[in-house]
C-alpha cells in the first residue's frame, strides 16, 4: 500500500507554495512511491512549475489569507468580511470537510497554512502537520483583532491550529508562542540554475550590464517602471514587462526560463517583505532591494535575517512611484554578491515526514 500524503497550500501570494514545494520534491525522493494529492487556490500550471513529484490536483479554495488592495496594501474591512462568511457556519463546515476527507483518506495532511482541513482532520482522526514562516490567526489578529467578532474566530482559527501533531515553524518567521506544537526547523527555499550566459543572449545585451528583477510575489501589482529614468547599464526585467516598450525593460514571459534560474542569474531582486523572495534571494546568493512595508507582521524578521545572511537595501514606496530610484539601486548593486544560506529546513522537514509516512 503506497503512503498518502494531502498537501493542502494557500493560495495567498506565492511564497506558502515556494515554501511547500522543495520539501514535497525532497519528500519524492526519499519515497518515489508516495501518493500525493495537492489541494488549494493556486492553479495547476504554477504548482507544475514548483512541484517536480507527480500529483493529483483538486481546485479549492482553502482559506481567506488577506483581502490584498496590492502587494503591499492589505483591505483590513473586505478581510473582515471574508472571515465572517468563512467562519459563519463554521460547525457544519467543518463537518462537511471531514467527510470530504474520510472520502480522500489520507495517511497524513500536510498543510501550509489552511486551517479548516486540520479541524476537519481531527475529527477524522487523520495526523496533521502544519509549515509555514506564519500562521493565519497571527496575521488576522493583528490586522482585524479589534473589529467586532473577531475574538471568536480568532479562537476558531488557534483551536484548528492546535490539532497538529507538529508546527514546523520555518527560520525566519514569526514568534509562535500560543502553539506549543511549534518546532523550528531552518530556511526552506529552492535554489536555480545560474544561466546568465544564456540570459543575455536571449535578452541580447552585454554580459556587463546589470540584470534587476522585479519580484512581488503573487498580489499582482505593476510597479509605474515607464515613469522611471533610465539607469544606464541596468534592464529591468518584469512580469509581463507591465506593458511597457522601453528597451530596458524586459517581460519575464518571454524569456521562456523557470522564475528561478532568472532570479539566479540576476544581479539583484526588487521586492516587498515576504518570505518567498526574500529566502529565495537569500539562498541563490541575490542581494534584495526591498519596499518598506512596515505594517506587515513578519517584516521586522525577514529584513533582520536577510541582514544578517545576506544583503538587504530598503526603499520607501513614495521613492518608488516618484521613480526616485537610482541611488537605492547603486546602493544594492555595489555591493558584493553574498554566500549562499543553505535551505536545511527542506531535509529536516522531509526526514520528518518520511517517518510519519514509513510503516
Amino acid at each position: 500500500m503506497h503512503p498518502h500524503l494531502l498537501v493542502e497550500i494557500s493560495a495567498h501570494g506565492f511564497g506558502h507554495l515556494a515554501q511547500t514545494a522543495p520539501l514535497i520534491n525532497a519528500l519524492f525522493r526519499r519515497l518515489p512511491d508516495l501518493q500525493l494529492t495537492v489541494r488549494g487556490g493556486l492553479s495547476e500550471a504554477v504548482l507544475r512549475a514548483r512541484v517536480t513529484a507527480p500529483f493529483r490536483w483538486l481546485p479549492h479554495d482553502a482559506d481567506i489569507g488577506m483581502r490584498m488592495a496590492s502587494a503591499l496594501t492589505v483591505r483590513i474591512r473586505a478581510s473582515q468580511s471574508a472571515y465572517r462568511a468563512f467562519h459563519a457556519d463554521w460547525t457544519d463546515k467543518v463537518a462537511r470537510e471531514t467527510r470530504v476527507l474520510q472520502e480522500l483518506a489520507p495517511d497524513l495532511i500536510l498543510s501550509n497554512i489552511p486551517y479548516l482541513v486540520l479541524a476537519a482532520a481531527a475529527r477524522a482522526q487523520i495526523p496533521t502537520v502544519a509549515l509555514s514562516s506564519l500562521n493565519w490567526a497571527a496575521i488576522y489578529h493583528h490586522y482585524c483583532g479589534r473589529l467586532p467578532g473577531a475574538e471568536v474566530i480568532h479562537g476558531q482559527i488557534v483551536s484548528a491550529y492546535r490539532t497538529v501533531q507538529s508546527f514546523l515553524c520555518i527560520e525566519p518567521g514569526l514568534p509562535m508562542p500560543n502553539l506549543e506544537q511549534c518546532r523550528r526547523v531552518g530556511p526552506i527555499a529552492a535554489r536555480g540554475c545560474d544561466r546568465r550566459g544564456e540570459l543575455c543572449q536571449v535578452l541580447q545585451v552585454d554580459p556587463a550590464e546589470r540584470l534587476v528583477l522585479v519580484a512581488l510575489g503573487g498580489v499582482d501589482t505593476a510597479l509605474p517602471l515607464d515613469q522611471w529614468p533610465t539607469t544606464p547599464g541596468v534592464r529591468w526585467l518584469a512580469p509581463n514587462g507591465w506593458g511597457s516598450r522601453r528597451a530596458d525593460i524586459k517581460a519575464l514571459h518571454d524569456l521562456s526560463m523557470p522564475f528561478l534560474d532568472v532570479l539566479a542569474s540576476s544581479d539583484a531582486v526588487l521586492t516587498k517583505p515576504g518570505y518567498g523572495t526574500f529566502v529565495e534571494a537569500a539562498c541563490n546568493g541575490i542581494p534584495v532591494l526591498s519596499i518598506k512595508r512596515p505594517d506587515w507582521p513578519e517584516t521586522p524578521y525577514l529584513n533582520h535575517w536577510l541582514q544578517t545572511h545576506g544583503i538587504l537595501v530598503e526603499i520607501d514606496p513614495k521613492q518608488i512611484l516618484a521613480g526616485e530610484i537610482a541611488q537605492p539601486l547603486a546602493n544594492v548593486l555595489s555591493r558584493p554578491c553574498p554566500a549562499r544560506v543553505i535551505p536545511s529546513g527542506v531535509e529536516e522537514a522531509a526526514q520528518l515526514l518520511a517517518s510519519m509516512l514509513s510503516p
